[in-house]
């Protein structure tokens, strides 16, 4: 996870890779690093996403009730295919907002 820029309301970050056992507590702690460090809504860019296990589904849900509970939004966006399939299997996106490109999530994330 890198944090790529902030925009107006919104900090966008990058995530890329195997989101596995292995690596999630590395992409946790670097994703609460970055929103602990601000008060702005979030939109993670996932087109480098190539693998997501059930231990990254959940540093997204955690991610998630954070920023919900200090009234903040995520907004995941580029997802691959088969990623996004995980998610609505799940029933994740219908708590958390996914958006097809960068754009989209940006301004979805500015309206919530």
């Amino acid at each position: 996870m890198e944090l790529v820029e902030s925009r107006d309301s919104v900090l966008l970050l990058r995530a890329q890779g195997h989101i596995n056992t292995r690596s999630a507590a590395l992409f946790e702690v670097t994703a609460f690093r970055s929103i602990d460090d601000s008060r702005l809504d979030v939109v993670v860019e996932a087109s480098q996403v190539t693998y997501l296990s059930t231990a990254g589904l959940r540093v997204f849900i955690r991610l998630w009730r954070e920023l919900k509970e200090s009234n903040r939004s995520l907004v995941i966006c580029n997802l691959k295919p088969y990623i996004n399939q995980v998610f609505e299997l799940l029933g994740f996106h219908k708590v958390i907002d996914i958006r097809s490109d960068v754009e989209s999530a940006l301004a979805a994330s500015r309206r919530s």
